[in-house]
């Protein structure tokens, strides 16, 4: 519901699917766990708003996949 909102106030782009965008968050954060786990010196609070700017740009609507890439 959280995403389906963002999607309606115009904060992540409507081409993108919800499902798989909530699947790949997972699979990141578990990525993210699992290095901290294994490193906890890499101070994962610190690390965070990064990470939340990351991936509140990866789902903009207006974010532009670099020159080569595919979608």
């Amino acid at each position: 519901a959280a995403l389906a909102n963002a999607v309606a106030q115009g904060e992540i782009d409507p081409a993108l699917d919800l499902d798989t965008v909530v699947l790949l968050l997972q699979i990141i954060g578990d990525g993210v766990l699992l290095h901290h786990q294994l490193h906890p010196q890499w101070r994962l609070a610190e690390r965070l708003p990064a990470f939340a700017q990351l991936v509140k740009r990866m789902l903009a609507p207006d974010a532009q996949a670099p020159v080569g890439a595919e979608a």
